[in-house]
């Protein structure tokens, strides 16, 4: 099974957990829905997007940028010690940006 959505971002940062919608809007965390993935593949459109670890995301303070402008998606696998990724960990930001994201379930 792969899943995949999109989210449209803002200055401020969310969760890209929000993309699932229901029970994990407003940066809520639906253990239902909040699935691990062996790795998550980002796209951005209309602007560039960043990721970060916290609430403090922002287009100056982030983990990793998404350019428009490279077409290869930025990859984030699981760790090293081979723990899994939620797109709740995930914090994102940028205003005008859309994040496309495929995730590949653990």
């Amino acid at each position: 099974m792969i899943v995949s959505g999109q989210l449209v971002l803002a200055a401020a940062a969310q969760r890209l957990s929000n993309a699932y919608g229901g029970a994990s809007l407003g940066n809520a965390i639906d253990p239902k829905a909040d699935i691990p993935y062996q790795a998550i593949l980002v796209q951005a459109t209309g602007a560039d997007a960043f990721i970060g670890s916290t609430d403090a995301t922002t287009l100056t303070v982030y983990g990793t940028k998404v350019t428009t402008t490279d077409l290869q998606p930025v990859t984030l696998p699981t760790s090293r010690t081979g723990a899994p990724i939620k797109l709740s960990d995930l914090w994102v930001a940028g205003a005008g940006s859309t994040l496309h994201f495929l995730g590949i379930p653990q």
